[in-house]
């Protein structure tokens, strides 16, 4: 049985239940994460966090030190690394990843989150796969100046994940799972769960196929990505990790500009 479709339910060790055997629509509440994460094991909106302090970059911050450092790269590509943070929430994300100090990229393009993560989170060593040579080139030009962080980059063959990922605490993947194909996506999951090291964490940000903006999304990916994307809900996803073999620590959703996100953070267990 697939895992987002016909799952024996009552098997799920996570999700607490009421008496007729349904499972409450919430996050678990037991301490889930790496004792320094001080994440509130529930669902929040983008105002709750905001009303925390827990988004300290804006958009327009990030695109600006993008723009200034982004050099010898196509137009395309630019266009698309400096405007990037206006239509993804990195600023969360970046408060999310300053708990490690080595984080790995999954589907990393042209290597913009990692470098907001050397410069912003101070991390002392970084690695990513992408699965287009000409993004890795992008990569690898932007973090080769002396005096970043420790860097693996390698173009990913669509098969195997390296092994490198193994020596990493936390590892990101954004808007990376809906550009896979419908039958791929749990198997590389699952793939992704077996070569992370037991206890790292895992932030996960896609977009929401709940939302009805998901068609802005679609519009996007189909003029910017060669193809519409595969996304699926925020709740199917979380069941989906959690079948796999992940713990779910936080969900959170928001709306930036027209494309709906969740992001869930969970770990290894």
């Amino acid at each position: 049985m697939g895992m987002l479709g016909g799952c024996p339910f009552s098997t799920h060790p996570h999700r607490p239940q009421t008496a007729d055997g349904r499972f409450h629509n919430q996050v678990s509440q037991a301490p889930l994460l790496l004792p320094m994460i001080r994440l509130p094991l529930q669902k929040q909106s983008l105002t709750e966090m905001q009303r925390h302090e827990a988004i300290k970059h804006s958009a327009k911050t990030l695109s600006q030190y993008l723009r200034n450092t982004y050099a010898q790269v196509s137009l395309i590509d630019k266009l698309k690394i400096v405007y990037r943070p206006y239509i993804c929430p990195l600023g969360q994300l970046l408060e999310y990843a300053k708990f490690s100090k080595n984080v790995f990229d999954v589907g990393c393009g042209s290597g913009q989150f990692l470098l907001l993560l050397a410069h912003f989170g101070g991390m002392e060593k970084l690695g990513g796969i992408e699965i287009s040579e000409r993004l890795i080139s992008n990569a690898r030009k932007l973090l080769a100046n002396p005096g970043r962080s420790a860097l693996f980059l390698a173009v990913f063959d669509g098969k195997t994940i390296p092994a490198q990922i193994n020596e990493y605490d936390w590892v990101t993947m954004i808007d990376v799972f809906h550009h896979i194909p419908p039958e791929e996506q749990i198997p590389f999951m699952m793939a992704l769960h077996k070569a992370m090291k037991p206890g790292a964490v895992l932030i996960f940000k896609d977009i929401n196929q709940n939302s009805p903006l998901v068609l802005i999304n679609k519009f996007h990916d189909a003029v910017l990505g060669g193809g519409a994307g595969r996304e699926i809900s925020a709740k199917k996803a979380e069941i989906m990790l959690t079948e796999i073999g992940f713990r779910i620590g936080t969900i959170t959703t928001q709306t930036t500009l027209a494309y709906p996100h969740y992001t869930i953070v969970c770990k290894k267990t």
